[in-house]
């Protein structure tokens, strides 16, 4: 942003100043920080009490519950989730295995043997496929193609068990948003992770007779996704 459109931009918000509900300075220093983007953060050591970490004295607990119910009865709480990032990066390493032609497990374990990173994640991720919230879907997409996923982890042949968890020949997790990604296993089933937000949202953003509160971001191209995830879940709770 030049020096010229900086001023331009503050005249404009000067004309709306008293509509606004943040300060021109402080518009135009977020707007700067877009720019010049956030530099890394430098950790020097972990937070402790009175260095990072403040305790809110007991004295004051009445205050601050009473507060919360006010803001929750006049439903102005809402848990905001920004949720429009894909999966990409979650699976980044076993993206770039699959991509190569050397993904049986002899090959897998020679190549993390010599120090790796991305073929130990592979090994360390087909065992304990089993654990996985999303297993009991793969398997099933796998045995609708004809595949069978305990015969080919037990051959060491993982090719189709990278492309099916990631493709959209697959459960295609690779190109979904993180929320629809199944995450957790209880007796009742699988849940999302949006799932465990609702449920989450319902524990602290509702009154006892009302609504729970909830904000997503979502990318435009996830939406359908999105909803068709989201809308049984609302009638179940």
């Amino acid at each position: 942003m030049t020096e010229e459109d900086k001023k331009k931009l503050e005249n404009e918000l000067k004309s709306e100043q008293g509509k606004l509900d943040i300060p021109v300075e402080t518009i135009i220093e977020q707007v700067e920080t877009f720019e010049k983007g956030i530099p890394n953060v430098r950790i020097v050591r972990a937070c402790t009490i009175d260095d990072g970490i403040r305790i809110i004295p007991k004295k004051h607990y009445n205050k601050y519950f009473d507060l919360f119910q006010s803001a929750l009865n006049s439903e102005r709480i809402i848990k905001f989730v920004p949720a429009s990032g894909a999966a990409s990066r979650m699976f980044k390493k076993l993206q770039s295995v699959l991509t190569k032609s050397k993904t049986t497990h002899k090959e897998l374990e020679k190549a993390a043997n010599s120090g790796d990173e991305k073929n130990s994640s592979v090994l360390e991720f087909i065992n304990n496929l089993q654990h996985f919230a999303f297993y009991d879907d793969l398997k099933k997409q796998m045995m609708d193609a004809g595949l069978k996923l305990d015969q080919l982890k037990e051959q060491g042949e993982y090719k189709e068990i990278l492309r099916f968890t990631l493709d959209p020949v697959g459960l295609g997790y690779a190109g979904k948003p993180k929320g629809s990604i199944k995450f957790h296993n209880y007796p009742e089933g699988s849940r999302t992770a949006f799932e465990e937000h609702l449920i989450e949202a319902l524990n602290y953003t509702k009154r006892k007779d009302g609504p729970a509160h909830i904000h997503f971001t979502i990318s435009k191209e996830h939406e359908k996704l999105v909803k068709s995830i989201i809308d049984p879940v609302v009638k179940k709770y």
